[in-house]
């Protein structure tokens, strides 16, 4: 072979690793990009925050040994999950894939997911604190009055 084919073959495999490194440029950039059939972030946030509730929940059932609510297993709580949220478990997995391969953005989601779960949790527990003044109001009034007719 004389040094003109030697090039052409070179310019030749340049340019197919060229197209085949842009080609994978490209790839990556779709990664990033949401596929038509994923969840909206906001939205798998939503579901991802369901979910959990839903697993503690199971998990306290578990401890108390409440026998009433042991009947629903976790995938039972999943999929009614999934029916609120009207999606299915191949939709959720496979946005939930997807957002993992960005661990950056997959951990700026849970951050807020946990955020929101703790904000969540302090409402609850106010409206506890305020349900419970509105109990033991009652329960000091009907004192009261069974002492006034004492």
């Amino acid at each position: 072979m004389n040094l003109s084919t030697n090039l052409k073959y070179l310019t030749l495999l340049f340019i197919i690793l060229l197209g085949m490194f842009t080609s994978a440029c490209h790839n990556q950039e779709a990664i990033t990009e949401l596929p038509g059939q994923l969840i909206e972030r906001e939205q798998l946030k939503q579901v991802l925050t369901d979910i959990h509730q839903a697993e503690s929940l199971a998990a306290d059932l578990l401890l108390k040994k409440d026998t009433t609510y042991q009947l629903l297993t976790k995938d039972q709580y999943y999929q009614e999950v999934f029916k609120k949220h009207q999606i299915s478990a191949e939709d959720f997995r496979k946005s939930y894939d997807h957002y993992a391969r960005n661990t950056k953005k997959f951990q700026q989601l849970y951050e807020e997911l946990i955020k929101d779960m703790k904000l969540q949790e302090k409402k609850l527990q106010k409206k506890a604190k305020e349900a419970n003044k509105k109990v033991e109001t009652k329960v000091d009034s009907v004192k009261k009055d069974k002492i006034k007719k004492k």
